[in-house]
């Protein structure tokens, strides 16, 4: 089977080859690869990934986004949409607009800090909401200008991915 995807800005397509259950082999960036995979839960797949010449474990997190999933991998984020489903003529556009609207964690975390108060003014960019994934801290920033009209979380507090951790008005 081929995907045609969008993978962050670049574009990419991929065949993949069903082994069998759980199995699939694939070429990425002129390696072959064999994977086998099994679901966690809703949110979580463990990849044992084999070149040939080692074998690798990777948990991967996926959560829906609009138009495609947002992947986390090893404390990288990844907005993978298929291309083939997207309109004809709106793919680029789709692509440099794929920042989140929302302060929400990309995966199961435990909240480091909160670096705002409400009322706070944000840039597009400034931090947030400091969480901490896998052993690996990850800092949520703002999506746009505006002003932090409530906390919705504390330190120390465990969060899923859809959780609003902060809400921020935008400016006009």
């Amino acid at each position: 089977m081929e995907y045609n995807l969008s993978v962050n800005d670049r574009e990419k397509t991929i065949r993949i080859e069903t082994d069998k259950e759980n199995s699939f082999s694939t070429e990425l960036d002129a390696a072959k690869l064999h994977v086998n995979y099994k679901r966690i839960d809703d949110y979580t797949l463990r990849l044992e990934i084999d070149n040939g010449k080692t074998k690798k474990g990777v948990s991967v997190h996926l959560v829906d986004s609009e138009g495609g999933k947002t992947i986390f991998i090893n404390g990288v984020t990844y907005a993978v949409k298929n291309r083939d489903n997207l309109p004809v003529g709106t793919i680029r556009k789709q692509v440099s607009t794929n920042l989140p609207d929302k302060i929400t964690p990309p995966m199961p975390a435990t909240v480091i800090s909160v670096l705002v108060n409400k009322n706070d003014l944000v840039q597009k960019g400034d931090g947030i909401v400091v969480i901490s994934a896998m052993k690996m801290e990850t800092t949520l920033t703002a999506p746009f200008n505006g002003r932090v009209i409530s906390l919705n979380t504390s330190r120390g507090e465990k969060v899923m991915p859809g959780d609003i951790l902060v809400d921020i008005e935008e400016e006009e």
